[in-house]
């Protein structure tokens, strides 16, 4: 394929795509960058600029982009935070519909929020159960207020982020809420009119169904049922349930074909459907979808309509500028690069797809199977790093499914429209949508249990996803340069990244003491590439234990359990019942419990004076117990392993107490690495064997807790024999990187180098 160089010919067309890459870099940089850093990769992307662009306001344009998303981003997320603590008060009112969380509660999203009086934003307040608020009901609190905790486990979810691209400063816990008064705008205006929606969708279709359609009508999903959802997303047809571009692209083509249809005037169908677009996004809460679809639909339109040439990638940059100028954290939002990615995969390799297609299949056929390749590949990289989990069945089930989608989506909305209109009689022309959703929820639960039907990956790392998306635009037609060239970029591309991959490991022994609240989980990768765990934490962390493992792409050689104490050994349980843990270490006093909870599992009981090797260049020694101890607790029998490389040590210590630690610590040498025993008690980290192990780096796994942990004694003792203390409750994880030297990261931001 011949075309003209990559110079101002061909990017000038599309000056709307370079400001939007421009917009997004200064947003991450923003985000994540020192403001040093920020100037200087900004006057690199300037110089690159000047060689494509050869104009000096199209150079400036691009510069002002880049610094103005980094200046923008940095301002949302160093927000100046007002005092938190336990029992303040806590005024606003209620700007969404209230619902309720698996566990019960009820939330409220509240805004022109006051903490002890002080203005803070907006507060998402958990009230209980019984709670009986409205949308737009003036409140008052007294609650335990904090702000959200960041990403507190290597690769999870980051909490605060997701909370401020929601324009959420703060989270809430309150015994009791009080009303005091009512207050109208424009978001309580149009929460309203969706709840009224929403009752509307309950009284004309039946039980079993009206979840679905609140689900693909306003992209309410918290009415259906865990096993539904997950057999939509496991069959690739997640998008169904959420409000996206397919929903507004339909219901837009439905309502600008039928002004058509009806013979209204150019000038008034334009309107009309700019004026539908609107409430529509409006009354399903602006997702990143629904205004991605909404924009990109009105650039188009607008086009059209003042006999302009209308550009799909001009329109996809041009609603992706102005979504982030709304809200420029949603760029870190699964849901609104999955928006975007969908759209841009159909532009380009959905549109390369399309062309070699059309000529032999019919254009339904083509189109349909184009337009999912495309959605997929440029869903896929999001999907494994937001989700760790990949339908291998989407591109086959999404050609069926899709059309069936567009019926119910259509026929659902005519129905609640009409039952406006005409009330429950309404309900007959829905039976067309729930035969068609009958059909889907049939055809997902006979995909979803599939176990060839999705897959789990481990997160990909970001350079990857980036090298992704340049990949599909070399693919694209926006991009005329010879095959030749393209061919070669490419395969220089995948080698940087796999180069980049296999040298990015870190040498060494990595230890990482993982966040699990009020329990204890550690993981460990050797030198020579062995994976162990060493504990893993309670049962309301076990999914997070199975997460790690998964979005880490582990495969756990084996796991040491220091004793069947429920916040040490639920997270273990979970990875053996997930296929994810087939080996296990215990002492000889746990082999029975630990048989009984993992009865397929190879079990190495261990006493006192055993080693074992996890590679050539790491051993694990056994302290503690001998094989023949009995005591009256388990805690006082924790299995206590000394892991040794390369001249440094880590020890792992259970939950015994003072006493053993005296026993056990008083003849042993140094440690660089000590996990302090029972989560700081009182009864644990006795000065006297404090001082024979004189640990660089002393670490208490705890979390909330009504036992007192940590005690005041044990950190005071800690920090005097200790060169470095970290607290999971205040640090979340740390990582210790062993090599020449120890190297520190902890999540809190509490990060040394030794």
């Amino acid at each position: 394929m011949y075309g003209i160089p990559c110079d101002t010919r061909i990017l000038n067309k599309r000056q709307a795509a370079l400001f939007a890459a421009c917009l997004a870099l200064g947003i991450v940089l923003g985000r994540y960058a020192y403001l040093t850093n920020v100037y200087l990769i900004a006057a690199a992307a300037m110089t690159a600029a000047a060689f494509l662009i050869r104009r000096k306001a199209a150079i400036i344009g691009l510069a002002i982009f880049l610094l103005l998303g980094a200046a923008y981003s940095s301002l949302l997320f160093n927000v100046d935070y007002v005092s938190t603590g336990k029992s303040q008060n806590v005024s606003g009112y209620v700007y969404s519909e209230p619902y309720h969380t698996d566990s019960g509660s009820v939330v409220l999203m509240v805004t022109n929020a006051h903490i002890d009086g002080q203005p803070c934003g907006n507060i998402k307040l958990y009230a209980p159960k019984d709670t009986d608020i409205l949308c737009g009901d003036v409140i008052f609190a007294v609650a335990d207020t904090k702000v959200p905790a960041g990403v507190r486990n290597p690769g999870g979810f980051d909490e605060k982020l997701y909370l401020l691209s929601q324009g959420v400063h703060y989270q809430a816990y309150a015994s009791q809420v009080r009303t005091l008064g009512t207050h109208t705008a424009l978001a309580v205006v149009l929460a309203n009119v969706r709840a009224g929606v929403g009752e509307t969708i309950d009284v004309l279709f039946e039980e079993d169904i009206s979840p679905v359609v609140r689900g693909i009508l306003l992209g309410d999903r918290y009415g259906i049922d865990e096993n539904t959802y997950t057999n939509f997303k496991d069959s690739g047809l997640a998008h169904v349930l959420a409000v996206s571009g397919l929903h507004a692209g339909i219901l837009i083509a439905a309502i600008f074909g039928l002004l058509k249809l009806l013979r209204v005037g150019r000038r008034a169908q334009f309107l009309a459907t700019l004026a539908f677009m609107a409430f529509y996004a409006g009354i399903t809460g602006f997702t990143p979808s629904i205004l991605r679809a909404s924009l990109m639909a009105a650039s188009l339109l607008a086009a059209r309509f003042f006999g302009r040439q209308a550009d799909s990638l001009n329109a996809l940059s041009i609603a992706f500028i102005i979504s982030l100028l709304i809200n420029p954290l949603d760029l870190f939002s699964a849901g609104f690069l999955l928006s975007f990615g969908a759209v841009f995969g159909i532009l380009t390799l959905g549109w390369q797809i399309n062309r070699r297609l059309e000529k032999r299949t019919p254009a339904y056929l083509s189109g349909t199977i184009s337009a999912t390749i495309g959605a997929t590949a440029g869903t896929l990289p999001v999907m494994a790093s937001a989700f760790n989990r990949v339908s291998l069945l989407g591109i086959l089930t999404n050609i069926i499914a899709v059309p069936l989608a567009s019926f119910a989506i259509v026929f659902s909305f005519m129905t609640v429209a009409a039952g406006f209109v005409i009330g429950q009689s309404a309900q007959y022309l829905g039976y067309i949508a729930a035969a068609v959703i009958r059909l889907m929820l049939g055809m997902t639960s006979g995909i979803g249990v599939l176990p060839f039907a999705a897959i789990d990956v481990a997160s990909p790392p970001w350079y990857s996803i980036a090298v992704w998306y340049i990949m599909l635009f070399l693919l694209s037609k926006y991009l005329l340069i010879k095959i030749r060239i393209k061919t070669l970029v490419a395969a220089a591309l995948f080698m940087v990244v796999v180069s980049v991959m296999l040298l990015s490991r870190p040498a060494g022994l990595y230890v990482v003491f993982l966040d699990v609240g009020q329990g204890d989980a550690a993981f460990i990768r050797t030198a020579q590439g062995g994976e162990y765990f060493f504990d893993g934490g309670r049962e309301q962390s076990a999914d997070e234990i199975i997460s790690f493992t998964i979005r880490k792409g582990l495969t756990p050689d084996a796991a040491f359990i220091s004793h069947s104490d429920s916040d040490h050994f639920e997270g273990l349980k979970a990875l053996y019942n997930a296929g994810l843990l087939s080996k296990v270490y215990c002492s000889w006093q746990e082999k029975d419990a630990v048989a009984e909870a993992m009865p397929d599992a190879v079990i190495v009981p261990l006493g006192a004076g055993d080693t074992v090797l996890l590679d050539d260049m790491t051993k694990a020694v056994v302290l503690y117990p001998c094989s023949t101890m009995q005591k009256d607790s388990l805690n006082e029998l924790s299995l206590v392993v000394r892991v040794e490389y390369a001249g440094s040590s880590v020890l792992f210590t259970g939950d015994i107490t003072g006493l053993e630690e005296t026993m056990i610590f008083c003849t042993q040498s140094h440690v660089d690495i000590y996990k302090a025993a029972h989560h700081g008690s009182k009864n644990s980290s006795y000065r006297l064997p404090l001082r024979a192990l004189s640990p660089e780096y002393s670490i208490v796994s705890v979390g909330n807790n009504s036992y007192g942990h940590p005690h005041d004694l044990a950190l005071q003792n800690l920090r005097a024999y200790s060169q470095n203390l970290f607290v999971t409750q205040e640090d979340y994880s740390i990582e210790f990187y062993i090599d020449d030297g120890i190297k520190i990261h902890a999540f809190g931001g509490n990060d040394h180098d030794g």
